[in-house]
């Protein structure tokens, strides 16, 4: 069941990403667009990378609920974040071992390792 937030066009739904908060019922969480946002991206250029999905009020609707729970949301992003890299440490396919060897051999051209 679909729950409305206090922003307009934000709800939560327990069925979808954990019932964390997304846009109306298009399945594109708040979460989703603080990170894009972080990345550099105009509330603009969002909407438009969406469209016709989302509209500019949504955007900026999404924005607004993280700024005013940003705390829980980069939390959220930073859990995230640690999950995937642990992951993608535990992979030990050929495939991802091949990857790591390569990125540690640009590195060493590059300098950084």
């Amino acid at each position: 069941m679909t729950t409305a937030t206090d922003i307009k066009h934000i709800v939560r739904d327990p069925n979808f990403y954990g019932g964390n908060p997304c846009i109306d019922n298009y399945k594109i969480s708040v979460h989703d667009i603080a990170v894009t946002h972080n990345q550099g991206y105009s509330p603009e250029e969002i909407a438009r990378d969406h469209y016709p999905v989302l509209t500019l009020p949504q955007v900026y609707a999404a924005l607004l609920y993280y700024y005013e729970h940003k705390e829980e949301i980069d939390r959220e992003i930073a859990e995230e974040a640690a999950d995937i890299k642990a992951r993608a440490a535990a992979d030990m396919s050929p495939l991802a071992q091949r990857i790591r060897a390569a990125i540690k051999q640009r590195k060493q051209e590059l300098g950084i390792e």
